[in-house]
């Protein structure tokens, strides 16, 4: 898997949070994802001189600042495609990219989860303690 942070994987605490905000108000990255989806499709198949189905990269969402790229099918429910070794647990997600082009989005919406979509810290912390309370 590749991370794109156009901002810079360096970038500090302060700089995320200005980005993340500017970018929620004025969806900075939608067209960005966009753009990096048309190209894989369109533009990198001439470079590497294969055919358009021989492309199966995904690029979603990656937290706050970034994005992720990876082979279609390597998100994260590929440990679950082994259901042999999950069947007798039950598996908890929380995860705050839950919508579509969200990289929290296929293992969010997995018939194995059970998932919980968080906006803070605090909630990821409510909905933890409610895990482990056996309040779910």
């Amino acid at each position: 898997m590749l991370n794109w942070c156009p901002i810079g994987r360096n970038a500090n605490n302060k700089d995320r949070a200005v980005w993340s905000f500017v970018d929620e108000g004025n969806f900075i990255r939608t067209p960005m994802l966009q753009e990096v989806q048309d190209y894989i499709k369109n533009d990198i198949r001439h470079i590497a001189d294969l055919a358009t189905g021989d492309i199966q990269i995904e690029v979603k969402y990656g937290g706050d600042t970034s994005f992720d790229i990876f082979p279609k099918g390597w998100d994260k429910t590929f440990p679950l495609e082994k259901k042999n070794l999950f069947h007798d647990y039950k598996i908890f997600f929380i995860g705050d990219r839950c919508q579509e082009n969200g990289n929290d989005y296929e293992i969010f919406n997995h018939p194995l989860t059970t998932a919980f979509e968080t906006h803070s810290t605090e909630q990821t912390i409510e909905i933890v303690n409610k895990i482990l309370s056996s309040d779910v």
